[in-house]
C-alpha cells in the first residue's frame, strides 16, 4: 500500500463552446461562443488543486506489477474570480498501471 499527495498547477487556454446541429433537411448550423466576452464572467488563468489517493500494487512477476489508485482532487481557488459563491471544482478517478522493473 502506498499514499500519495501534492499540488497541481491548473491552466485555463481557452474559454468557447462550439455547437453545431443538423437538421432533417440536410442543412447545419454552427456557432462559437467565446465565455470570456459572453457570459461577463471573468475565468482564472491559473488555478491550483490539492490531491490525494491511496493506492496499492499487485506483484505478477519479480519484475512486474500492476498498481491501482483511487484519488481526489479538488481545486483551491474558484474558476471565476470575484463572485458570491465560491464554485471549485473537483474530481475522483482511478489511476491504473503496470510497472516494469530493471
Amino acid at each position: 500500500m502506498f499514499a500519495s499527495s501534492g499540488v497541481e498547477f491548473n491552466f485555463n487556454i481557452s474559454n468557447k463552446n462550439r455547437f453545431t446541429q443538423w437538421f432533417h433537411d440536410g442543412t447545419k448550423k454552427s456557432e462559437t461562443i467565446h465565455l470570456e466576452t459572453g457570459s461577463g464572467h471573468e475565468f482564472r488563468k491559473f488555478n491550483l488543486s490539492a490531491l490525494a489517493g491511496i493506492g496499492m500494487d499487485i506483484q505478477v512477476h519479480s519484475k512486474i506489477a500492476l498498481f491501482f489508485q483511487p484519488i481526489y482532487r479538488q481545486q483551491l481557488f474558484s474558476y471565476i474570480a470575484h463572485q458570491p459563491i465560491k464554485r471549485r471544482l473537483n474530481s475522483a478517478g482511478l489511476v491504473t498501471g503496470i510497472e516494469f522493473r530493471m
